[in-house]
């Protein structure tokens, strides 16, 4: 890494400011390799997800430890306060993926200056929409548009949303005066479930 750094400046070769940016490649890098074991972890969740909603039945998170993958065994309790456990359906609590593996509990390396933890995909899937969008708010009709023809890891496109899930669209844009607030937990939440 440092060769690299340095041979694109090569008469700061030992300034302290070359120093700091092979550190900061390093992390950079560092980040990127420690996902690939995220990336993993998805793949197995997905495998025990309930078909198309991006949750794994609790029963199957905790089954999965039986079976050899990973160590699915964070106590019921410490999953709801991270955030992770979806207990909508109280006689069927399920935990949500996404919530899962970009939790602090899978985060590698840590200390009080920043933390290696599991590159979110959400930022991905926004970024385009921000763009195209260039506003805070949206009409349902446009955001539609723009998710049928933007893929991700797990889903590929163009494809047709369900009508169940435009229909959610459309009643959180009521909810605003006709328009979806794109940082909003409810469109966050959408989200979750067109990209499960």
């Amino acid at each position: 890494v440092r060769k690299e750094v340095v041979s694109a400046t090569p008469e700061t070769r030992t300034a302290f400011a070359t120093t700091v940016r092979v550190l900061e490649e390093i992390a950079d890098r560092y980040g990127r390799w420690q996902d690939s074991e995220c990336i993993d972890l998805k793949s197995t969740l997905m495998r025990y997800e309930r078909e198309g909603t991006g949750r794994v039945p609790l029963k199957d998170f905790y089954g999965a430890a039986l079976n050899g993958s990973f160590q699915f065994t964070e106590r019921q309790e410490y999953l709801q306060q991270l955030g992770v456990l979806d207990v909508s359906r109280p006689s069927q609590p399920s935990v949500i993926i996404s919530n899962y593996i970009n939790g602090a509990s899978n985060c590698l390396a840590s200390s009080k200056f920043y933390s290696v933890c599991c590159i979110s995909e959400c930022e991905a899937l926004m970024k385009p929409l921000e763009r195209h969008i260039a506003a805070p708010e949206a009409l349902p009709g446009r955001i539609v548009e723009l998710v049928e023809q933007l893929p991700s890891a797990t889903v590929d496109a163009p494809r047709s949303l369900p009508a169940a899930l435009v229909q959610r669209l459309e009643e959180i844009a009521e909810q605003h005066g006709g328009r979806v607030p794109l940082h909003g937990r409810l469109f966050a939440q959408w989200m979750h479930h067109a990209y499960p």
